[in-house]
């Protein structure tokens, strides 16, 4: 695993001030892969922290953890606890909640839970923070937690939580492109942008030179995976040029009503996985790849029989290139798709890797 982080005090400080956890009510941080505690001691001292949470599964790191109120004069050490478990692992996260982690936020869970409840309309207290690495598995953790939001399962159930990300700038590009943008137009992005709003406050040129920002000085390498890929191949190469060059911080809030309702999330994904392989293709030939005859449902989205489109902005030309797709118009095809009598049964777990399936 590559791991990296943060060590530069004044980027610590700005980090922890775009993380604006003193709006709302007195937060509890989540940190994954909290390493030697440079960010968690930050964190630990913030008048509008609670508690920190942070996971740490190195028993190397564990003890610089241990260490931090002896090295740091005035850390309350009440504020922290250290939980010495793994941040890719789904188990984890119910793990805090049943370890009684956070039972001064939370009552009794029910399931389902719904983006209108009270709790999700509210500010959450609760903040998830993580130096990700930049692997196939950072990345596949960050595309699961994005699609969380829409069944509100995950830490979701608990409320609004904000993610708070410290990870490659190619990354950010990819979450923030925008419909016609060829190279980084993607599955990841789009997602994330219909179920957050994000903001990017520090772009990679500020976090130069790495020796200055961050330990290790190499930065982060690792294996890199396009999730756009309908098979989940990781590419062998470690990742190069903006990959070992740049890294950026990142939050996503969570939208009070996500573009993608519950009942239609797993059309929409089976959709991406399948059209963005394709997607320099006009939708009305990416779509046959979907299911046999799948590209009929653009009859009902025309701008001639808008029948399924709320909006003229949900209406789709079959001409159009899959990467110039907008948000509101993957919305609209999921929908269609999930009503079509002829779609596939099963739409979860295709193109998924086997192993990181069960264990983020």
């Amino acid at each position: 695993m590559y791991t990296f982080w943060v060590s530069n005090r004044k980027t610590i400080n700005r980090i922890v001030e775009f993380m604006k956890l003193d709006q709302g009510p007195k937060k509890t941080v989540i940190e994954a892969w909290a390493g030697a505690g440079t960010v968690t001691n930050a964190l630990v001292r913030h008048p509008s922290v609670e508690k920190v949470i942070a996971l740490e599964d190195s028993t190397f790191y564990g003890s610089w953890l241990k260490r931090l109120p002896e090295d740091s004069p005035g850390f309350d050490s009440s504020k922290l606890i250290h939980l010495p478990l793994s941040g890719f692992k789904w188990e984890t996260y119910t793990s805090i909640y049943h370890q009684g982690a956070l039972d001064h936020l939370s009552e009794d869970l029910k399931i389902p839970r719904s983006h209108h409840d009270a709790d999700w309309q509210a500010d959450s207290p609760l903040v998830f923070f993580a130096h990700l690495p930049n692997s196939v598995h950072g990345e596949l953790l960050f595309a699961q937690l994005t699609a969380a939001i829409a069944t509100r399962s995950w830490l979701f159930q608990l409320g609004r939580v904000k993610l708070c990300f410290v990870c490659s700038e190619s990354m950010v590009r990819r979450i923030l492109s925008q419909p016609g943008d060829t190279t980084n137009r993607s599955k990841i992005g789009t997602i994330a942008q219909c179920m957050t709003d994000i903001e990017w406050h520090i772009p990679g040129h500020e976090l130069l030179p790495f020796k200055d920002h961050v330990y290790p000085p190499t930065g982060i390498i690792g294996l890199r995976l396009t999730l756009g890929s309908s098979y989940g191949i990781p590419n062998e190469n470690v990742a190069t040029g903006v990959g070992k060059q740049a890294l950026s911080f990142v939050t996503l809030e969570p939208k009070k009503q996500p573009l993608v309702e519950r009942e239609v999330f797993e059309a929409m994904d089976y959709l991406m996985r399948k059209l963005y392989v394709l997607k320099a293709k006009p939708v009305h030939e990416a779509l046959k790849t979907a299911a046999p005859g799948a590209n009929d449902i653009l009859k009902r989205l025309s701008k001639e029989n808008p029948e399924l489109a709320r909006d003229e902005d949900e209406t789709i030309d079959p001409s159009t290139p899959v990467y110039c797709l907008t948000n509101k118009q993957w919305v609209a095809l999921a929908r269609a798709f999930e009503i079509w009598p002829f779609r596939p049964q099963i739409l979860i777990e295709e193109g998924l890797l086997p192993d990181v399936e069960r264990k983020v």
